[in-house]
């Protein structure tokens, strides 16, 4: 995988934190996976949403995946304890 957590066993509603990798095992990036019932969302800083988006449209050809950015969402800086989803390595 390119990411360092188990993203398949999140259930909807569940997140974790993930670096994304190199195939060599560099750190790109610092990003959240959240699940919910319509697939993965990943909450990606702003510096770094060039390098993931490009890095995921290279891998995103050889299977299923459709890769949007959207401005959909608002983000708070809520306390750990406040976060609707579990951050657990799960």
């Amino acid at each position: 995988g390119q990411f360092t957590n188990d993203i398949k066993g999140l259930s909807p509603g569940q997140g974790n934190y993930n670096p994304l990798l190199t195939q060599k095992g560099k750190v790109r990036a610092d990003l959240f996976i959240y699940r919910d019932e319509g697939g993965f969302y990943l909450l990606i800083p702003k510096p770094f949403s060039e390098i993931v988006i490009s890095h995921l449209q290279k891998l995103a050809t050889l299977s299923r995946v459709r890769i949007a950015e959207t401005q959909n969402f608002a983000f708070l800086q809520p306390q750990i304890a406040d976060l609707p989803f579990n951050l657990d390595k799960t």
